[in-house]
């Protein structure tokens, strides 16, 4: 994956080491949206939505799998430093494009630029709205 690491250890195995994100951010609106949506539905799994293609499809599930990176019960919904994701993904170009098409959107939070899933991207990948 992008932004992966090889090491080698003293016992001359290969270690990967793999970047993640240094923080998370949970918002009001995180908060809102998961009071108002099954968050635990984010299970990483592609869903057939709008999006046009099987890449932009695995990217969604990919963003909304964050909650499962998060120890919190229940899960939520976070951001993450736009520059991060940028890296870590394999496809830099739909973190632009998601937020131009508003299924993220930007928020400076102490100096950093983060991104954080909206209603939109949960609205198109099918979770489902509490009661």
């Amino acid at each position: 994956m992008k932004g992966d690491v090889g090491w080698v250890d003293e016992r001359g195995s290969r270690v990967i080491i793999h970047s993640f994100f240094s923080k998370v951010y949970i918002d009001s609106e995180m908060v809102r949206l998961d009071r108002e949506y099954k968050i635990w539905e984010c299970d990483g799994n592609s869903r057939c939505s709008t999006l046009g293609s099987a890449n932009k499809e695995c990217f969604a599930a990919q963003i909304l799998s964050l909650v499962r990176a998060v120890y919190y019960n229940p899960p939520t919904l976070v951001g993450v430093k736009k520059e991060e994701l940028e890296k870590v993904t394999e496809t830099p170009y739909y973190v632009i494009k998601f937020i131009a098409e508003g299924f993220l959107r930007e928020k400076w939070i102490a100096g950093d630029l983060v991104v954080f899933p909206t209603e939109k991207l949960l609205e198109n990948q099918k979770i489902s709205k509490i009661g």
